[in-house]
């Protein structure tokens, strides 16, 4: 199992980093990353906080196939204890710590992860790079409007509306609504 997830994030971090890291999970299923520094294997240290964060979505992405993959084979025999299987993924701030390079690649290997992609993001990361690959991939979109006590109002621009994003309660009590976001 850690050779095959090893393998995959090898081959997911070669896809999208732009340094010439190596990717790879130690013994204790740990994410490394490594260096080749005259001809010696070498940890990275002082990787970016982009890096990382990327690292750990290639680690996600390995996950994600490794299941695929478990369940294309377990659906050719009958008595399998590991199935695998098709998962929805939630992603949370997928792009927050990425620069535009990284996010333009992340936003068109996101979709690749899984049938169905779970994206929460903040409005400073669905910019143009990353709303440029992923919106014809939208099937359906929502906002998180908060409602709260306080007298303040915002509004979110998407898709060349406006949307109210933050709105005062009407019974002073604080929630988060989901708002439909009509395609």
């Amino acid at each position: 199992l850690r050779n095959d997830l090893s393998q995959q994030l090898s081959d997911v971090w070669s896809g999208i980093a732009i340094k010439d890291y190596q990717a790879r999970l130690d013994n204790d299923f740990r994410l490394k990353l490594t260096k080749d520094i005259g001809g010696q294997e070498e940890p990275v240290r002082g990787a970016s906080t982009g890096e990382k964060q990327v690292l750990s979505l290639a680690f996600v992405g390995a996950l994600s196939a490794k299941a695929r993959s478990t369940f294309e084979r377990a659906k050719q025999q009958s008595k399998n204890l590991f199935r695998g299987g098709l998962y929805p993924l939630v992603i949370d701030s997928a792009f927050g710590s990425l620069e535009v390079e990284y996010r333009r690649d992340v936003a068109k290997w996101i979709p690749t992860l899984s049938p169905q992609i779970i994206l929460m993001v903040k409005e400073s990361e669905f910019r143009l790079e990353v709303e440029q690959e992923l919106r014809p991939r939208v099937g359906q979109e929502w906002i998180l409007q908060c409602e709260t006590r306080k007298n303040a109002s915002r509004e979110l621009s998407l898709v060349g509306r406006s949307f109210p994003y933050v709105i005062q309660s009407a019974d002073g009590f604080e929630r988060t609504n989901l708002l439909e976001v009509p395609l």
